[in-house]
């Protein structure tokens, strides 16, 4: 094995790894768990390419969750490094460790080795104004970057593109609802094999429930809880991310199959976490499908929950057969495969083929 693609993945917690070749086929991949801290990270990448020895590394790529003021995936240089330290504010929790790996890495392969910068934001580059902005005064959305970013886009790049192969049509055709559903959930609508909404907005905490992320809220929540609870506006924030969905409800676990199994036996609140949860997803699909303004040819599943959970896939379209679902409209279940997104990425930027 020579001349390969590294693909590094860090999250908040693990390093995510893979290895392709130079034309884009896979060869293998792992994780790397307790590695919290981004010098952790940047240690753990460090590790990968050691075990490499003689393979020579052609090209790496790095997922980043936010590229802020950048529009598309990109080579790495001083000005994407700058723009993704800039987004920081926006993905504390991922940026940081992306910026940490992709910096020890090029310590360790040299500048000469091409980096790959794959934003989770840059599927959703193509949302229109009209869904991208809120309605709040503009000089103030204008002043602090205000807008709808979208998140997940590798994950919903790779449903699009698996939803293509299924149905068998070239995917700048495909009309298509994809539900990335596992700790953290985002619905994407995708018209002629582009994103033109999507559930999530500035940060990952809009939207549907999730795993310990609340989704859409009243924003006077904030203001109600942080002079009840005598907090600030970033404890009452983290409360919302950390403390709320599914976890919040159940008082349980924010582990879907926990919540399940837990519903099944007659535990009420685990129960309610899991109506809710449903009954969200259903609310989205309802409004995409109105939004769409045409045919829609699927709604997809994917994630941990969305992959591997027939119970809620059977609940959330459940209601929707009066609305073509299951017979006009295709429900398929696909394999997430990001990496497969990113290698491509990589492939196409830095000209490895």
């Amino acid at each position: 094995m020579a001349d390969v693609i590294a693909l590094f993945n860090a999250g908040s917690s693990s390093l995510k790894h893979a290895l392709y070749d130079r034309d884009g086929a896979a060869l293998g991949s792992g994780v790397i768990e307790g590695t919290a801290e981004p010098g952790a990270q940047a240690d753990a990448a460090a590790e990968v390419l050691g075990e490499l020895q003689s393979e020579g590394v052609v090209a790496t790529g790095h997922r980043v969750v936010h590229g802020g003021d950048l529009s598309a995936h990109s080579l790495i240089g001083p000005e994407t490094e700058a723009a993704l330290e800039r987004a920081s504010v926006l993905a504390p929790l991922h940026n940081p460790p992306a910026l940490a790996v992709i910096r020890r890495v090029r310590e360790e392969l040299g500048t000469g080795v091409p980096a790959v910068a794959a934003l989770d934001t840059a599927f959703f580059a193509s949302i229109p104004e009209n869904a991208r902005h809120y309605p709040i005064p503009r000089d103030l959305a204008e002043k602090h970057g205000i807008r709808r970013y979208g998140f997940h886009g590798l994950a919903h790049e790779s449903m699009l593109r698996h939803t293509a192969e299924v149905l068998e049509k070239p995917a700048e055709t495909v009309n298509a609802i994809t539900l990335q559903l596992g700790n953290g959930c985002s619905a994407a609508l995708i018209k002629h094999g582009q994103a033109v909404d999507m559930s999530m907005g500035m940060t990952p905490l809009e939207g549907l429930m999730m795993g310990t992320r609340s989704g859409s809220v009243d924003p006077a929540l904030v203001a109600i809880l942080a002079d009840g609870e005598g907090l600030d506006a970033d404890e009452v924030v983290a409360i919302l991310n950390s403390r709320s969905g599914l976890l919040g409800v159940s008082g349980l676990s924010a582990d879907m199959r926990e919540i399940e199994d837990a519903a099944a036996s007659g535990d009420r609140p685990a129960a309610l976490a899991l109506e809710m949860f449903v009954y969200r997803v259903r609310l989205q699909i309802g409004s995409f499908l109105a939004a769409a303004g045409e045919e829609i040819h699927a709604i997809v599943f994917g994630g941990g929950i969305g992959e591997n959970s027939d119970a809620v896939r059977a609940a959330v379209v459940s209601g929707l057969a009066h609305l073509g679902v299951g017979s006009a409209i295709s429900v398929l279940a696909a394999p997430v495969d990001e990496m497969a997104v990113m290698a491509r990425v990589v492939k196409d930027l830095a000209g490895t083929a």
